[in-house]
């Protein structure tokens, strides 16, 4: 078997990295052991506090997409100007609605799971790095979702645009 190289490990921290500021807006695994150390129990609740009010924001802007792109997809262009029933513009939407509802589903499980979240468990988590880049990845898949899907609407609108 071989051995990661340097390059590997560094691009992989990277990874870890971003997934930590997308998830939990905490750099490191360090930083995250130290707002879930016992003696933190203040710094952690205001943490969990801010990661759930984040969640909620995430969602409440899915939801938002959510219904604005069901909007385009159930009415027709009011003008030859921006045409969203062309095939691009309405599969990218048709698209757009996919991952927001996964986005506000991902979400909502996640703010009912975190409400009883423990400090000792993401403590726990933080000591082995694949599962904790699962929970990350878990974490993140809202905000990721949502974002992808704004994405996808701004593809369509632009593709639907009579230039």
């Amino acid at each position: 078997m071989d051995l990661p190289n340097d390059a590997t490990t560094r691009c992989g921290h990277r990874v870890l990295n971003v997934l930590f500021l997308f998830a939990i807006g905490v750099p490191t695994t360090q930083r995250l052991r130290e707002i879930t150390a016992a003696k933190n129990e203040d710094q952690w609740q205001d943490f969990k506090s801010t990661l759930l009010f984040r969640l909620g924001n995430v969602n409440v802007v899915g939801s938002l997409i959510l219904a604005s792109t069901a909007a385009f997809l159930t009415t027709q262009p009011g003008t030859s100007m921006a045409d969203w029933s062309r095939p691009l513009p309405y599969l990218t939407l048709i698209a757009a609605v996919c991952l927001a509802g996964n986005g506000v589903g991902c979400g909502t499980f996640l703010l009912l799971i975190l409400t009883d979240a423990q400090a000792e468990s993401l403590r726990q988590l933080s000591h082995h790095p694949r599962e904790l880049t699962l929970a990350l990845t878990l974490i993140a898949l809202p905000t990721i979702l949502i974002g992808t899907a704004g994405i996808a609407i701004a593809i369509a609108l632009l593709g639907g645009a009579d230039w």
